[in-house]
């Protein structure tokens, strides 16, 4: 299916539904699956760091577990689609630098 729907005709329910699709990228598969990682290598602490402090506005980088990993990305894609009007879960999301050390 190539065919694009104009998303200004879809409601609000559809348009969270299909937004966060990613199917070119997973073989077909709707519904994006599901990644399991809490752990990220990065060859030192200062790569791992630089990874997200360095990264563009709006870029997708691998962080930590839920945070910066396909499946995050899907739903944050999902909620950017509905011109980000669900941004009230972005507050019960965990925000990886609640667990930095001190």
């Amino acid at each position: 299916m190539n065919k694009k729907t104009d998303s200004s005709v879809l409601r609000e329910d559809t348009k969270v539904v299909v937004s966060g699709r990613d199917i070119k990228n997973y073989g077909g598969v709707i519904n994006p699956p599901v990644f399991h990682g809490s752990t990220i290598l990065a060859d030192s602490v200062e790569s791992y760091n630089s990874r997200y402090l360095e990264a563009k506005e709006g870029e997708q980088v691998m962080v930590y577990g839920t945070m910066g990993n396909p499946t995050a990305w899907a739903l944050e894609n999902a909620i950017a689609g509905t011109g980000g009007r669900l941004s009230l879960l972005k507050h019960i999301l965990p925000d990886w630098q609640q667990f930095r050390l001190r």
